[in-house]
């Protein structure tokens, strides 16, 4: 599933057409704020999905969230004279 605009639905990108007993989930954001804060609004999120679907969910050690430092490129394009 991608969610590619803030307050937008969740769209499907594919259907797996069976159940599964197992999943691994992948989160990929880029947003504004600290990595601890998202961190621990992912876990919020999981535990209380868990807690409506009666499922059970483990985080995986070592993944943490981060933040990327600012871009330097090495070349830069200039802009056209106008």
């Amino acid at each position: 599933m991608s969610v590619t605009a803030g307050g937008a639905e969740p769209t499907v990108d594919a259907v797996a057409g069976r159940t599964f007993t197992e999943a691994v989930a992948r989160l990929n954001a880029r947003v504004a704020c600290e990595p601890e804060e998202l961190d621990a609004a992912v876990a919020e999120a999981v535990e209380e999905v868990s807690a409506a679907t009666g499922t059970s969910a483990v985080q995986s050690a070592g993944v943490p969230s981060f933040k990327p430092g600012y871009p330097r490129p090495t070349y830069r394009i200039p802009a056209a004279a106008g």
